[in-house]
């Protein structure tokens, strides 16, 4: 029985990973874009609430409402792709990158100067554009809201999952990205030892 090749394993499953999530950017993209009604949240505000008009509603346990915003204006479909696409981008960017990372590890081992930058780059995708991601997405939903004329609903930034989450991710790449560059300094003293 042959013995599997981790690294190519890896490879095909993170070309399956980015054909995947590429269609979903796609499929968001248009679902946005030809679909009429925009699902937007609201905080639970009885005067808004009220003042809602043709939404559909359906309540949420965390103080929310989901709404639909029937006819909306292009502004508004704007505002409904920036609310769901930037992270997708962001996952489909490091899909892409740890793709390139696998690869040239498969052909010249992890301790190599070009991995340690590609790695180095995955941190400061993951951290600055995963954070950034979530800002975007969050305004976009703020300003839905506030597109949706309601009476009695101010301004409202919505919580932001993950905000968090990503800086760490990054953090955690670009401490392996030193991990990786002393590995590499090592493996260049060892070559002049030898």
């Amino acid at each position: 029985m042959k013995k599997p090749n981790w690294f190519v394993e890896l490879e095909s499953a993170l070309v399956v990973s980015m054909a995947v999530v590429g269609l979903g950017v796609v499929a968001t993209v248009v679902g946005v874009i030809t679909r009429d009604p925009i699902p937007v949240t609201v905080p639970n505000d009885m005067a808004g609430v009220a003042n809602m008009g043709a939404g559909g509603l359906v309540s949420t346990e965390d103080g929310s409402i989901d709404m639909v915003m029937n006819g909306p204006t292009w502004a508004q479909t704007l505002l409904g792709v920036l609310n769901q696409l930037p992270t997708p981008i962001v996952v489909l960017t490091l899909l892409a990158v740890l793709h390139r990372v696998v690869r040239r590890m498969r052909r010249g081992g992890p301790f190599d100067e070009v991995v340690v930058r590609r790695v180095r780059l995955l941190g400061w995708i993951a951290g600055v554009g995963g954070m950034l991601a979530v800002l975007i997405e969050a305004s976009a939903e703020a300003f839905l809201t506030l597109s949706a004329d309601l009476h009695g609903i101010s301004f409202w930034l919505p919580i932001m999952p993950g905000l968090l989450s990503w800086p760490l991710i990054g953090i955690g790449l670009l401490a392996l990205a030193e991990v990786l560059r002393r590995g590499v300094v090592m493996r260049t003293e060892l070559d002049t030892v030898i």
